[in-house]
């Protein structure tokens, strides 16, 4: 598993003694290094938005995702010194979204297929939603991450970003203009610091090979199975 807070899910599954803390293998160093040789090369400061487009998923809800969506863009168009990239999850992708981009023809904006990890890499700002992990895709390159509104509060379920306290939330769009200003002009703020600290320890196996242990535990693994 990643890290131990898994460990409550999982138990109810698989007998303790045999789950095995070995961290993210793909935010290894080497790993990393390798995916972020390809460059991207725009001039200007990029301001990334990480969007489940989940259009048409119950439609009742669309209208209010349009509303959501219109209200980050007209935060995201003030900050007209900077690229804005969209990376749209890859299966909640509805194309709707692409109508309410459209309406905002003076906004220097692309779409990119590029790998997260590349874009998170050469962003500025990495801004997101509540219910992806793409958070740890920011903040393994010390990017100031911030989470936007959510449209149902749900108070049944503690998400692992609001238990590490890693999340920063833009409440409503004045706040996410706040911290995207805070982002850009400060980012050694203190808020930014203590997320990326919340981060680091909460991954007890980050950067010292995971792959590697993964891979000689898998191995120690079957040569006791071939006993």
């Amino acid at each position: 598993l990643c890290n131990k807070l898994d460990i409550n899910h999982w138990e109810k599954r698989i007998a303790k003694r045999k789950i095995k803390i070995v961290g993210v293998p793909k935010y290894d160093k080497e790993w990393l290094t390798k995916l972020n040789k390809k460059k991207i090369l725009i001039k200007k400061p990029i301001i990334l938005v990480a969007y489940s487009s989940r259009f048409n998923l119950e439609k009742k809800n669309n209208k209010n995702l349009e509303i959501q969506l219109s209200q980050i863009m007209n935060v995201l168009k003030k900050f007209n010194d900077h690229k804005i990239i969209f990376k749209i999850h890859p299966r909640k992708n509805d194309p709707y979204y692409l109508k309410i981009l459209r309406r905002f023809k003076d906004v220097d904006l692309e779409i990119s297929n590029q790998n997260l990890l590349t874009l998170t890499k050469a962003c500025d700002v990495f801004i997101h939603d509540k219910y992806s992990s793409v958070i740890y895709e920011g903040l393994v390159f010390k990017k100031p991450c911030i989470e936007y509104w959510d449209l149902q509060k749900d108070t049944n379920t503690i998400y692992a970003q609001d238990y590490l306290k890693i999340n920063v939330v833009a409440k409503n769009p004045k706040k996410l203009h706040y911290y995207i200003n805070l982002a850009i002009n400060n980012p050694r703020n203190k808020i930014w610091i203590k997320q990326y600290n919340n981060f680091k320890s909460s991954n007890e196996k980050f950067n010292i090979q995971s792959s590697k242990q993964t891979a000689n535990l898998m191995i120690k693994i079957e040569n006791n199975m071939n006993k």
